[in-house]
């Protein structure tokens, strides 16, 4: 994976920003998307820890889908 996310947190000073990770994914980090969230400048920011053990249980597998949406629903309600 070439995409550094991280490196660009610090860019994020007027951007409210919510990140929806599972605990247990070997493809993406949840150390990185932790550091991400607290590396952000922005106080309005959101982390949503899911109990998923595989990276793409976040796309297709229940509860982890309803979870992810609902919290985006209700980030996407407050920030537009």
């Amino acid at each position: 994976m070439t995409f550094d996310a991280l490196s660009a947190a610090d860019l994020l000073t007027a951007t409210p920003t919510l990140i929806v990770h599972g605990r247990v994914d070997a493809y993406c980090s949840p150390d990185l998307a932790e550091a991400m969230h607290t590396r952000i400048p922005n106080p309005d920011k959101q982390f949503v820890w899911l109990d998923a053990t595989e990276h793409i249980d976040l796309y297709d597998v229940e509860p982890h889908v309803a979870a992810a949406v609902s919290a985006t629903v209700a980030f996407l309600d407050k920030h537009l």
